[in-house]
């Protein structure tokens, strides 16, 4: 089973701003997407979700293209949690998260049981559990965005579209989003996310792929991809990958240079 993207175009208005993007996302696995600020990230995503009209190149899912798809049955495979922004309404967390099952019912169905129940362990999986009760327009956005990411798991998707998601959140909440990542592609799920850290594939992905300027890098992993020419040329500054090893085995890191 694979997410498969052929020959990808795709922006704004016919304005291009990613070309020809060719990758494969098995279920089980997890593949991060680098680049800077501009560099077509979130269009990247919201293009293979639907929300915006390619300029060219298909999208297919186990071989069937994804643009006849309706929206329902795209989401109960897709699975998204968007970059935070500031909450319209003063939903309680908990019901936030169980409107994620809205794809697996029927038009005039309401939630069941089982419905709520998902909603549950979707919290418990994402360590807010304890945030169910608060309406979300009192949470910090941190604390939204794990309510978001409850919200996708909620869905029971094969495959999940992470925009960004450990923005916001305090060192410790980042450690927990990315092993739950790491959990999801272990637990057979595939997993698409962006982050602005290099750190952050090394913990969790299997594949990177990097945006810069239009351009873009080959998806490969993450010790083959992120070289230090490769981290210049998509952010424009000199860094040196470190090894460090521990009792968990070898950990790499990105350090600037000096001068």
């Amino acid at each position: 089973m694979a997410l498969e993207v052929r020959g990808l175009s795709c922006g704004y208005r016919g304005r291009e701003v990613v070309r020809d993007v060719s990758l494969t996302l098995e279920e089980g696995r997890v593949l991060c997407l680098l680049g800077p600020n501009g560099a077509g990230k979130t269009t990247f995503f919201k293009t293979i979700l639907g929300l915006l009209p390619s300029l060219g190149g298909s999208i297919l899912l186990d071989g069937e293209d994804l643009l006849p798809w309706p929206a329902a049955r795209r989401a109960q495979a897709l699975g998204y949690v968007p970059q935070a922004r500031e909450p319209l309404f003063s939903f309680r967390a908990r019901d936030v998260v169980l409107m994620g099952r809205t794809c697996r019912l029927g038009l005039f169905a309401s939630p069941s049981g089982k419905d709520r129940r998902l909603a549950e362990e979707a919290l418990e999986a994402v360590g807010a559990r304890h945030l169910g009760e608060r309406p979300v327009t009192e949470l910090s956005g941190g604390e939204r965005q794990l309510v978001l990411l409850a919200r996708a798991l909620a869905q029971e998707p094969r495959f999940l579209v992470l925009d960004e998601p450990t923005t916001s959140l305090d060192f410790g909440k980042q450690l927990l989003v990315l092993r739950r990542i790491e959990q999801m592609g272990r637990r057979g799920m595939g997993v698409l996310v962006s982050t602005h850290f290099p750190e952050h594939a090394f913990l969790c992905a299997h594949q990177v792929l990097g945006f810069h300027g239009g351009g873009h890098l080959s998806p490969g992993p993450p010790e083959e991809v992120l070289t230090p020419r490769n981290l210049k040329t998509l952010y424009g500054v000199e860094v040196d990958i470190v090894r460090l090893g521990g009792k968990h085995g070898d950990r790499r890191v990105c350090v600037p240079r000096q001068g």
